[in-house]
């Protein structure tokens, strides 16, 4: 299933309750806030269904904590989750901004993107 930035943008526009629930993937308490909104970002694109097999049909990489980008859309854009506190915030990144990531590209410890 081919999903796109907007289509996340339209499944939260429907949500009625935006309350993120807490992840406790991580150990301290901030990157715990940062896996929460990871995670209901990840939730937007699938329409919050909990459905492994569209998980696995719409997204190609789900990230870990060394290697960016958070995830990637089956055949689509490769998403970074950034909280910020404000609008006048910029976010910027080490790294020169790619259009596109291929498997063969080599991951921040060298490694291919391939599972």
């Amino acid at each position: 299933m081919q999903v796109n930035i907007l289509d996340s943008i339209k499944n939260i526009s429907k949500l009625d309750n935006w309350n993120i629930k807490e992840s406790f993937k991580s150990n301290n308490r901030i990157n715990r806030v940062g896996d929460s909104l990871e995670e209901f970002i990840k939730n937007s694109f699938l329409n919050f269904q909990n459905d492994l097999e569209l998980e696995s049909q719409t997204l190609s990489w789900l990230g870990n904590s060394n290697n960016p980008p958070d995830l990637i859309l089956r055949g689509g854009d490769a998403i970074e989750v950034k909280k910020m506190n404000s609008y006048s915030q910029v976010a910027l990144n080490s790294s020169f901004p790619k259009n596109r990531v291929t498997s063969s590209d080599p991951t921040k410890n060298g490694k291919n993107w391939k599972r």
